[in-house]
């Protein structure tokens, strides 16, 4: 019965402990992603990855209008006709 100070004292020692645990779980766990905000980010990657096809479509046909444009100044607008005679 001598001891029991010291056990209290020890108990109320990992009580702290377990309160501050908790509060750590409870700050670690507001900063973790939800469902919502994985939504939010596969949406915004699809969007993303829409765009980048759209502009990859108009930078393919600018380069083959320019390619276009270098084989007219390479042969001349007269020459072409002949290419398939």
């Amino acid at each position: 019965m001598t001891d029991i100070p010291e056990r209290v004292t020890r108990l109320e020692a990992q009580m702290s402990e377990v309160r501050t645990d908790v509060g750590e779980i409870k700050r670690q766990l507001t900063k973790t992603a939800t469902k919502q905000d994985l939504e939010n980010l596969k949406a915004f990657f699809a969007d993303r990855d829409a765009a980048a096809g759209d502009r990859m479509w108009w930078i393919t046909k600018a380069l083959v209008l320019l390619f276009g444009a270098a084989v007219l100044a390479a042969f001349g607008i007269e020459k072409i006709p002949q290419l398939w005679r």
